[in-house]
């Protein structure tokens, strides 16, 4: 595969990433701001969404550097416990990358 081929992937990649933590973090924003106040659910729900907006900055971050091996397994990881929809973007991603990295 052609330099160019795996410059022109690991910029979908990135996207790909980016898209994904972004998605993270506006969902875990509508989860605390969105009335989800019932006592009961209260600890789960902040703890949850607090977790989902932390990875998503930590993806904000890593997109610049989704290159990097690190990187992208520490992002695959990421998205994984993430989960939901930016949680699946941000594995993608990642995952791209790095298959990107050993071909």
């Amino acid at each position: 595969m052609s330099q160019a081929a795996k410059t022109e992937v690991k910029g979908i990649s990135r996207i790909l990433v980016l898209i994904g933590g972004i998605l993270l973090i506006v969902f875990g924003l509508f989860t605390v701001l969105g009335g989800s106040f019932d006592s009961r659910y209260l600890g789960v729900s902040l703890s949850g969404s607090i977790f989902g907006i932390a990875i998503g900055v930590i993806a904000l971050y890593g997109h610049t550097r989704i290159g990097e091996v690190v990187w992208a397994v520490i992002l695959a990881v990421l998205g994984y416990f993430a989960g939901g929809l930016g949680g699946l973007l941000v594995l993608l991603g990642s995952l791209i990358a790095l298959i990107m990295h050993f071909v």
